[in-house]
């Protein structure tokens, strides 16, 4: 039977992910499309993600969407496949532009202003994991998963209002960012918006 990572280890996958594959800088704002792509690349579980972002935050490795010093310097390498360093390459061509991962590959993102399907994906995830939240009462579950399907309806429409859609977005991350079991998921939301030019980071 595979042993089940622990917390911590889930922690520092992510914190591989960013600096080895993504080529993070202390600088950059967690890209949440290539983290996810790459962390299923390497065999993982979307939802075993969530938990180690939380963990990573609680750690002090990640703060305010972005690596901490302390967080840069925790990262090592992935261990090279079996079948030797390099591993497979998966490419992905969308709009988030193309992302190749692999053991010891670069990540190249580019995000056009008006490309909403990043937030709009992080969103879905943080809908997911309101509904299942066990922090919150069944009432709290469902207004916050209400304004998480405003924000969706809003965002895409076929002429979004920006102004609408900030002030969904502040509400929104007011009643969620202090749930410990959603701040992986809002942390996600949150990196897509600033890219956006939706929140300030």
């Amino acid at each position: 039977m595979a042993r089940i990572p622990t917390a911590d280890e889930r922690a520092r996958e992510i914190l591989s992910i960013l600096v080895y594959d993504v080529r993070m800088t202390l600088s950059d704002a967690i890209p949440p499309g290539p983290l996810r792509v790459c962390w299923e690349k390497r065999g993982h579980r979307v939802k075993d993600l969530w938990a180690g972002l939380d963990r990573a935050i609680e750690l002090g490795w990640i703060a305010g969407e972005r690596l901490t010093t302390a967080g840069f310097e925790e990262a090592q390498p992935a261990q090279p496949t079996a079948a030797g360093v390099g591993g497979s390459v998966v490419n992905i061509h969308g709009n988030v532009g193309a992302v190749q991962t692999g053991s010891h590959a670069t990540a190249d993102v580019s995000m056009s202003v008006g490309d909403s399907s990043e937030l709009v994906a992080a969103l879905k995830v943080l809908r997911e994991e309101i509904e299942k939240s066990t922090e919150s009462t069944p009432k709290q579950r469902q207004e916050r998963a209400e304004v998480v399907g405003d924000v969706i309806n809003a965002v895409t429409a076929q002429s979004p209002n920006k102004l609408k859609i900030t002030s969904l977005l502040s509400g929104l991350g007011t009643a969620v960012r202090t749930v410990a079991s959603l701040r992986g998921a809002w942390a996600l939301v949150h990196s897509a918006a600033v890219a956006l030019g939706l929140m300030s980071s």
